[in-house]
């Protein structure tokens, strides 16, 4: 799981909405940083980059 360490002292998930935001001034919903519109937590590739993000989304529930 990737998580970055923001300048407030938060931990933001990689690929989470927030560092998402902030990576690329681009909106969730054409954003390739975002889990939902990535792979990265996806089965088939599954590099974990994303799956902290995508599990907290959900409620807490391993989904993949």
């Amino acid at each position: 799981f990737h998580f970055a360490l923001g300048s407030d002292g938060n931990l933001y998930p990689g690929g989470g909405a927030d560092a998402a935001l902030f990576a690329v001034q681009t909106p969730l919903e054409a954003n390739t940083r975002y889990w939902r519109n990535s792979q990265q937590c996806d089965t088939d590739v599954l590099n974990g980059f994303c799956c902290a993000a995508r599990i907290i989304e959900n409620g807490w529930k391993m989904d993949y």
